[in-house]
């Protein structure tokens, strides 16, 4: 798969238009569109700020290796980091009723 499908795939699971990824990876959704439909190679500053809007390596990006974890469960990590001791507890708690 090309960076272009994996751009937008990646936008596609998170829920994202063009114009969101645009505004928090600072790219704009022309030039995002352009790189989705392979009409241009993105820069390797346009795939770091890409990267880091999807909290992604460039590697995982580009395909180049596969992604150790969801978008999505990158995303709750993220979170989790702000959580204190008490509600990452009971967040663990809540997880192991549910299996």
């Amino acid at each position: 798969m090309d960076v272009g499908a994996n751009i937008k795939n990646l936008r596609n699971l998170k829920g994202l238009s063009r114009r969101e990824v645009s505004e928090i990876s600072g790219v704009s959704a022309i030039y995002l569109a352009e790189i989705e439909y392979g009409k241009k190679t993105p820069t390797i500053e346009t795939l770091l700020k890409l990267s880091n809007a999807f909290n992604i390596t460039v590697s995982e990006l580009i395909g180049e290796i596969e992604p150790s974890l969801s978008p999505e469960l990158k995303e709750l990590l993220d979170h989790a980091k702000e959580l204190t001791s008490e509600q990452l507890e009971a967040i663990t708690n809540l997880i192991k009723t549910i299996k």
